[in-house]
């Protein structure tokens, strides 16, 4: 999406509870802010992870100088029902910089979105569930991390 100058993404303060979102973007920036204190901007290659659990309020825009000069922006996020357990859990966030991930141009930024939820353990305990066919687990053996890629690469 490519914004002229003076416009930007705005996603207003808003709640969120009992799932989370994880944020990857391929371009461009977004200033992420939450109700547990949490002021940080997301870029490419980077990953945001936020547990809403029994509630956080936040929001998404486009810092003042990409607001000014007009910027691209391209990304996407996906929301993770937390199992019924989980429902209540504390809020948290969590951001991963562009070196901690072993992304690079090219590949499945979903795999790199499990692979670094489970390198951080964020995803231990959640059940397997099921996707048109596609068994997912919150935890990835060498032989599960090739499967997972030649899933995402079939159409």
């Amino acid at each position: 999406m490519q914004f002229e100058p003076g416009a930007g993404i705005d996603v207003r303060p808003h709640p969120h509870i009992g799932l989370a979102t994880v944020t990857y973007l391929f371009e461009g920036e977004i200033v992420h802010r939450d109700s547990l204190g949490s002021h940080q901007p997301i870029r490419a290659g980077e990953i945001n992870w936020m547990t809403a659990g029994r509630g956080i309020a936040h929001s998404e825009r486009t810092g003042p100088e990409l607001r000014r000069a007009g910027s691209r922006l391209h990304g996407l996020q996906l929301w993770v029902a937390l199992p019924s357990a989980s429902e209540e859990t504390e809020p948290e966030f969590r951001h991963h910089p562009a070196n901690a991930s072993s992304f690079s141009p090219g590949s499945s930024a979903l795999f790199v979105l499990v692979r670094r939820a489970t390198a951080d353990k964020v995803l231990e305990g959640l059940k397997p569930f099921t996707g048109k066919g596609k068994v997912f687990q919150s935890s990835l053996s060498k032989d599960d991390e090739i499967a997972l890629r030649k899933a995402l690469e079939t159409p």
